[in-house]
Parts: structure tokens; sequence; C-alpha cells
């Protein structure tokens, strides 16, 4: 049962995977047991539709904006034109979910742009910054490309840019995404396993400054600003922002 959604998300869910998923060539299907139903009276007192929007930037825009950016302009557009609809709306009967904690900052910009107020718990701080977990989810993949969880978390990062939809298509036409990675872009195992031999080889520091450099990752991060304005250098604190999770990497790999 599921005892969050309304009965309309529920019931949507269930027509769209057993649309998507039940075709010929898909490995995966969606019966009658994977059939999610509602779980308290109250999901199913009020009939709200799905929508779908098409986003697009305005032309006339001053500059240009992430897609993830222009969703968070236009929730917060949408909020305003709700509220200018209906008197009896509140800023508290808004609630918005999100995929990941980074994109709450996101959310969080366009907010204060349109003078919004918001209740965001963000997990700021340097352990819980998008620099910290995503190089903690790359140790993870070096050590095990197969962790799906690392690995998505890497591929969704400023490391490999994979959209949504990239991973979608990947898990569609092959049983895991590290078999879809495996077999449409070995160049990724390729170079989890380069990182892999750098580790092992070489030494920690070495390993961290590869994985900052490549890609452009640590200059295309979000919310660089939390280095910047330290006076140290940046290996040395990644190496004490991550040092235990790769310390206990470290003992796994020699036990």
């Amino acid at each position: 049962h599921n005892f969050r959604s309304m009965n309309s998300i529920v019931e949507f869910s269930n027509h769209l995977f057993s649309r998507i998923m039940n075709v010929e060539g898909c490995k995966d299907s969606y019966t009658e047991l994977d059939t999610v139903s509602v779980g308290t009276a109250r999901q199913q007192e009020e009939i709200v539709p799905v929508e779908f929007t098409l986003i697009k930037q305005e032309k006339d825009a001053d500059e240009e904006l992430s897609a993830k950016q222009q969703k968070a302009y236009w929730i917060a557009k949408k909020i305003l034109m709700m509220k200018k609809e209906d008197d009896s709306l509140s800023f508290k009967d808004f609630c918005i979910l999100v995929r990941s904690h980074a994109d709450k900052t996101v959310i969080r910009s366009a907010f204060d742009f349109y003078n919004i107020p918001y209740l965001i718990d963000a997990r700021e701080g340097f352990y819980q910054s998008e620099l910290c977990q995503t190089i903690l989810s790359m140790i993870h993949a070096i050590k095990d490309p197969r962790d799906s969880i690392a690995l998505v978390s890497v591929l969704t990062s400023h490391f490999y840019d994979f959209s949504d939809e990239d991973l979608a298509l990947l898990k569609i036409r092959h049983s895991s995404i590290y078999e879809g990675i495996s077999e449409e872009h070995p160049e990724i195992i390729a170079e989890l396993k380069e990182l892999n031999h750098i580790a092992e080889d070489r030494n920690i520091v070495e390993l961290l400054t590869q994985i900052s450099i490549r890609h452009d990752f640590y200059n295309r991060l979000n919310n660089k600003r939390f280095m910047e304005g330290l006076a140290i250098k940046k290996q040395t604190l990644i190496i004490s922002l991550i040092k235990p999770a790769i310390q206990k990497w470290i003992r796994s790999r020699t036990s």
C-alpha cells in the first residue's frame, strides 16, 4: 500500500508503468503483484489530476538557465499565480518534492528571487555538500561499479552529466544500469578501473586530485562556494572531509 500519495497519483503510476513496461522487448514487466493501492480513506477524498508541463526558457531572458533552474522558476511563478487566483491559499499549503538535496538549493534561489517564504531542509555544510557526497559516491563506485546507488549518483553528477532520461533508457534496454553502462559507455567503466588502479598504486591525494580535475568536475560544482572562502588547499580539505570513508575503504581492500 501507498500511505502518502493521493489516489489519482497512485492510479496514474499504475497505468503508466503497466503501459511502458509490458511491451515486447522489455525484460521486466509490471504485473498485478506490482500494482499499488492507497492505504487510507483520506487519500481518496479529493481527485487531483496529474499534469505534465513542457517548460521552455523565455526568449527574452537575461541569462540562459539550466533545466533545473527553469523548473524552479516555473514552480515559483506557478505558486504566485495560484495564490492570486485563490485568496484562501497560503504559502504553507504548497509542498515540493525533489529528487535530491542539491535540487533544494535551486528551488531556494528561485523562491528568494520571487520573495516566496519557505522552510527547506537543505542539509548543507561540508559533509552534505555536493562535493563531499559525490566524491563519497565516487569512492564506492570505484570500489564496486555494480553498486547501483553509488553508480547512479556519479553518473548524474557533474562528473558525467547523465540525465534521468538517459538512465531510464539504459534501464529499459538492459537488465541494470551497470550492464547498460558497460555495453554502451565502456569508457566510463574503464575510467573507474583506472581510478581504482591510481588508488592502489599511488596514494589518496593523487586519487582525489584526479577526481577533481577530470571532466572539469571541481570547477563545475554548484556549491563550489563552500570551498572558495577557505585559505586551505582544496586537496587537504577534501581529504579531511572524506578521510573516514576512505580509511574504511582501504581497510576493506586489505582485509
